[in-house]
């Protein structure tokens, strides 16, 4: 119980940093270094993502599961002083908008019924009338959310802010972009391991190429973005992709790296590219008084991404390699523990095929995004003298 109540203080101070670090960003930087701050927000990130499981695994290997709570001390000292140093005194202007209770509430009960009831979906099956009741709470949660989002003077989202297209289009597509990557990343260990054998040290060799890509690509998609706009750099990071994950449909039963590599290579460098420029086109067309929850709806957007995508991609996984094999074995049960390669690749290949297809409506909404919109205010260093360096 102590372990998941520390996980759940890790994660609010996580989803604090995460949404202000976009907006300080937005707010210091001048529009046309936007792109390119945010880039270098991504790639550092990227060489986050790369390093912590990596340098996690091998302290797990070398001493003990707990070490990696303690290493993590320093390393969260050293940050709050680099904060508190560096990072500017920004003082918003006007009145101070109260905090959301109700609204905070209703939505975090209806993401906790919406996930409890994927999850539990996955054993018992929809028709489970535990299930239903937990979906039907949660949906009954969020409409409640919205109802008081409507009528709040301070709401915790400001359900107006959507009536720009371009707000709209960056976090639907953030959300279906996470989605796609991080279902991904989660099937590809076990295929690395069940199907091709591989030890768990090089399963964590071979995912390298994805946040590699991701860090070497985000900078320089930061700078294009403010050279050429956010369009053509969101359709083209979400057409690698698209195609990266086209490539897994066909992935082998058997060893084959430099297909593998190069597949991995367009899936984390189409999020490379395509990540910057989304931020940066979401932040610039949002009210400067709105940055700070804009730049939470977009980690929201990700992190929800990630969320249903491993939920939603495991229960279909599931359900459709146990299917296999109980076809396969003249409809007699078999335990999931029981799965064999054709199995995996029977569900894998048919959990990328989804990816791909929302993959596609990601390059759709991307293609019909508008020119990029300028928020009602100046987003720049020069222009206020409410930031403090």
């Amino acid at each position: 119980m102590f372990l998941i109540i520390a996980r759940c203080v890790q994660a609010i101070g996580a989803g604090l940093l995460q949404a202000n670090s976009v907006a300080l960003i937005t707010v210091v930087f001048r529009k046309r270094d936007l792109g390119q701050a945010l880039g270098v927000q991504a790639a550092i990130q990227a060489i986050a993502m790369a390093l912590g499981p990596f340098v996690g695994a091998m302290l797990i290997a070398a001493v003990d599961w707990r070490v990696i709570f303690y290493v993590n001390v320093p390393i969260g000292i050293a940050g709050l002083v680099m904060a508190y140093i560096v990072l500017p005194r920004y003082h918003p202007a006007g009145h101070r908008e109260k905090v959301d209770f109700a609204g905070i509430g209703f939505f975090t009960v209806g993401l906790l019924g919406v996930a409890l009831a994927v999850n539990g979906a996955q054993s018992a099956g929809w028709g489970s009338r535990v299930v239903q009741g937990e979906l039907a709470f949660g949906i009954a949660s969020f409409a409640a959310f919205v109802f008081t989002e409507l009528r709040v003077k301070s709401p915790m989202i400001d359900i107006r802010l959507f009536r720009r297209y371009a707000l709209v289009a960056g976090n639907s597509t953030a959300f279906l972009a996470y989605y796609v990557l991080f279902t991904g990343l989660f099937l590809l260990p076990f295929y690395f391991e069940d199907v091709l054998h591989y030890t768990t040290a090089w399963s964590g060799v071979m995912l390298m190429p994805v946040p590699a890509a991701m860090a070497f690509l985000a900078p320089f998609a930061g700078r294009a973005a403010d050279r050429f706009g956010a369009r053509t750099l969101t359709l083209a990071g979400s057409a690698m992709l698209m195609v990266g994950s086209a490539m897994l449909i066909f992935a082998p039963g058997h060893r084959a790296p430099l297909y593998l590599v190069a597949a991995m290579l367009l899936m984390g460098g189409g999020l490379g590219v395509f990540t910057p420029a989304n931020n940066r086109s979401t932040m610039a067309s949002t009210p400067r008084d709105k940055l700070g929850v804009m730049g939470g709806l977009l980690n929201m957007s990700r992190s929800l991404g990630l969320i249903f995508g491993i939920d939603i991609s495991g229960m279909l996984f599931i359900q459709v390699a146990a299917g296999h094999i109980a076809v396969a074995k003249n409809g007699h049960p078999v335990a999931l523990g029981d799965l064999g390669a054709p199995a995996f690749m029977h569900g894998f290949h048919l959990v990328m095929v989804t990816l791909v297809a929302l993959a596609a409506a990601t390059v759709a909404f991307s293609y019909v995004r508008p020119a990029e919109q300028s928020a009602p205010v100046h987003l720049g260093r020069e222009a206020s003298a409410e930031v403090e360096l």
